[in-house]
């Protein structure tokens, strides 16, 4: 089962032709608990949506569908789904909203079984319908993210900022005239032990130096 939030990932999806295989999201389920977790990245910026045991166990409350069944399992490599059909995905989602108020259950959608061997099915439903959505997987072996996803560190700086004043300060830097390094304009994030805050600084074409902050959320 899976929901707005492992789709959203796609996003982040390689729009290169030299790289099919991170063109479209990861699909990968546990063994153990059947839980799914998705991935995109474009080799710049990685997003990774893990469901917990937790999430899956609603799995069992989700409604019979008429002439569908439920897939079993996920192939063990995984798989990897074209944008297209994500974003089609994430408009049936949206559509069952209204449904999903009441019964929350339906703001999630399912893999069912298809009769091709060379697609997906994933269905939704507000109770009065069922939308399934058709999908040819992209060929190719994802590469392994895990390699490069930090792991917890005893050293490591954990501050906790409001998303809404990230995207507020990132798009105030994003409007400036960023001074570019090798083509690209960058910015510098730091964080300092003993304060929380986090610190933005760059460098305009003109000369200018930018300071920004966001202050840490008090617990």
């Amino acid at each position: 089962m899976i929901n707005k939030n492992n789709l959203v990932v796609v996003g982040t999806v390689s729009k290169s032709l030299n790289n099919l295989e991170i063109s479209g999201v990861y699909f990968k389920e546990d063994k153990e608990t059947g839980a799914i977790t998705t991935a995109a990245t474009d080799n710049y910026q990685l997003v990774e949506v893990k469901n917990t045991l937790g999430f899956n166990k609603f799995k069992s409350e989700y409604p019979t569908l008429q002439d569908y069944t439920l897939l079993d399992h996920l192939p063990e490599e995984g798989l990897i789904l074209p944008p297209d059909a994500i974003k089609k995905i994430i408009k049936n989602l949206a559509e069952t909203k209204k449904a999903g108020k009441e019964t929350p259950v339906l703001n999630n959608a399912v893999f069912v079984n298809s009769d091709s061997k060379d697609s997906f099915k994933i269905a939704t439903t507000n109770l009065s319908s069922v939308d399934v959505m058709a999908a040819v997987p992209i060929e190719g072996k994802y590469p392994d993210y895990k390699q490069i996803m930090p792991e917890k560190d005893d050293n490591e700086i954990t501050t906790t900022i409001d998303i809404s004043r990230l995207k507020s300060i990132a798009t105030i830097l994003a409007s400036m005239d960023i001074k570019a390094v090798e083509g690209i304009k960058s910015i510098q994030m730091i964080t300092r032990p003993g304060n929380k805050s986090v610190q933005f600084k760059a460098n305009t074409d003109q000369g200018q130096e930018v300071n920004a902050l966001i202050m840490p959320i008090n617990k």
